[in-house]
């Protein structure tokens, strides 16, 4: 989901990383929609990259986590929840309506209109909040995995996961 994603990529920078294609990271191709790609592309076969950091980012992230400014990430946590998304992926948690709400707030919904509607699998277009009878996305606005898409079916999970 972009909010993740976005606040993951934010959390990156913070730590020294930078958009794939750039600089250091020129290696790894901006249009690879990794997590720190500066934007996203349509490209579907690329779309499993979406929830993950490609091999420059990590490289940067490891290079940041293996200095003594760091050490303090290093604690161990009070409390660990782990999730098993093969088990219960998101969309099923998590509708198509509310990731709607979560991207651009409490009077979104989920766009059925025309091609929109069908569209869900690649991209989850919702309601305008500004405009009702609009439609908007985002560029890295995809459904959660589990969330039903074409033909009643469940968008799957990456296959990197």
């Amino acid at each position: 989901m972009n909010i993740i994603n976005e606040s993951l990529a934010h959390m990156s920078k913070f730590l020294g990383a930078t958009h794939d294609g750039d600089d250091e990271n020129i290696d790894c191709p901006a249009n690879g929609n990794y997590i720190m790609a500066p934007q996203n592309t349509n490209d579907i076969k690329n779309a499993a990259n979406l929830h993950h950091f490609s091999r420059c980012s990590i490289r940067q992230l490891k290079k940041v986590l293996l200095t003594k400014q760091a050490e303090c990430l290093h604690n161990a946590a009070n409390e660990y929840i782990s999730y098993d998304m093969q088990k219960r992926p998101p969309g099923t948690i998590f509708s198509a309506d509310l990731q709607c709400k979560l991207a651009f707030g409490r009077q979104s919904s989920y766009c059925e209109q025309g091609e929109f509607g069908s569209a869900i699998c690649k991209r989850l277009w919702c309601t305008d909040p500004s405009n009702s009878l609009m439609c908007r996305t985002s560029s890295r606005l995809v459904a959660l995995p589990g969330t039903t898409c074409a033909a009643d079916k469940p968008r799957t999970l990456p296959s990197k996961m």
